[in-house]
C-alpha cells in the first residue's frame, strides 16, 4: 500500500515538474522572440511541441518566429495546426490572413476574414480589412456592406465613410459618395 502511495505521489510530482519545465520552455521561447532571437525561439517552441503536441500556443508562437525569418510556408503550416487544434483562435487566423494577403491568396484571405467576423462579429478591423480587399477585387457592393457595418458598430470611424464613398463612386452612386466623403471630412476635423 505504501508503494502505491509513493508511486501516486511521484506521478503527480513528476507531472508538476514536467508542466513547470514546459512553462519554462514556453517563457524562454517568448523571451527569445522578444529579444530578436527568432531561431532560438523556434528551437524552444519545437521542443515544447514535442512534449505537448496539442499545444496550439506553441505552434502559433513558432509560426510568428518563422514569419520573422521569412519561412512563410512553414509558418503557414504552424498557423494551420494552431487553428486545427483550436478553431476559435482568432489571432492565428489573423496571422495566417497576413500571409495570404502578402502572397496574394485573396480568396483564402477572404475565407479567414469571414471566419474572424463570425467569431468576433463586432471587430471593426476585420470588416475594414475585408471591405478594402473586396474593393480591390472590384466587389464594390459587398464592400459597401462591410463599411456600412462598421458605421453601424461605430459611426465615428471616418475611414469607413471615406472607403464607402469610394465604393459608392465606383458603383456610380455619386450622391451617396459625396455624402460619405463630406461625413468623413467632418469626422476627421473632430
Amino acid at each position: 500500500m505504501l508503494r502505491v502511495k509513493y508511486l501516486v505521489i511521484m506521478f503527480f510530482f513528476s507531472t508538476a515538474i514536467s508542466a513547470q519545465g514546459n512553462d519554462n520552455l514556453f517563457n524562454s521561447g517568448k523571451e527569445k522572440y522578444g529579444n530578436g532571437d527568432f531561431q532560438g525561439a523556434i528551437v524552444d517552441f519545437t521542443k515544447l511541441i514535442s512534449l505537448e503536441p496539442e499545444n496550439h500556443l506553441a505552434y502559433y508562437n513558432r509560426g510568428l518566429a518563422k514569419v520573422k525569418l521569412n519561412q512563410t510556408e512553414s509558418a503557414l503550416e504552424d498557423f494551420n495546426k494552431a487553428i486545427e487544434l483550436r478553431t476559435d483562435y482568432t489571432v492565428a487566423y489573423s496571422s495566417r490572413l497576413k500571409i495570404y494577403l502578402r502572397t496574394k491568396k485573396y480568396e483564402a484571405a477572404l475565407a479567414d476574414l469571414n471566419t474572424i467576423i463570425k467569431l468576433q462579429p463586432n471587430l471593426v478591423e476585420a470588416y475594414m480589412t475585408r471591405g478594402i480587399l473586396l474593393s480591390a477585387l472590384s466587389k464594390y457592393s459587398e464592400a459597401v456592406d462591410d463599411f456600412s457595418k462598421i458605421i453601424e458598430i461605430n459611426p465615428l470611424v471616418a475611414e469607413a465613410y471615406a472607403y464607402r464613398g469610394k465604393a459608392y463612386e465606383k458603383l456610380g452612386e455619386k450622391e451617396k459618395a459625396k455624402f460619405d466623403f463630406d461625413t468623413a471630412e467632418t469626422l476627421k476635423k473632430k
